[in-house]
């Protein structure tokens, strides 16, 4: 199977699944949160797998010099679930959302980490 070796690619993909949960979890009952919690882990695992982020050599050569959108994500998750049941979720949802989209693309474009082969970026350098 082909994999994905687009960094920019992947991190839209981490990003729009942030976005989408946060806007989801803001509007739906705590029921279908589960569900969509699933879905989302579902979503990002095969998106590493298929990115190459899983594996023996990730754990081996991670530069822990980068940071991750992990550090915004704290402040915006209890917004949606403060705001969740109200009368302003219908419209809060999805701009929280939006917001949790874009600071988690922003974060991870400045100093996401992406895990390449030794291969891949030797043929990079030639």
């Amino acid at each position: 199977m082909a994999r994905g070796t687009s960094a920019t690619n992947y991190w839209l993909g981490l990003s729009v699944a942030v976005g989408l949960f946060m806007a989801l979890t803001t509007m739906l009952d705590f029921p279908w949160i589960w569900l969509v919690l699933g879905a989302t882990m579902l979503f990002l695992v095969l998106q590493a797998i298929y990115y190459g982020q899983f594996g023996r050599g990730v754990l081996q050569d991670v530069n822990y010099g980068k940071s991750s959108s992990a550090a915004a994500m704290p402040f915006l998750f209890p917004v949606s679930i403060l705001i969740r049941g109200s009368d302003i979720a219908v419209w809060a949802g999805p701009l929280l959302g939006l917001v949790g989209f874009a600071v988690s693309y922003l974060c991870l474009k400045k100093a996401g980490y992406f895990y390449r082969p030794i291969g891949e970026r030797l043929q990079d350098e030639r």
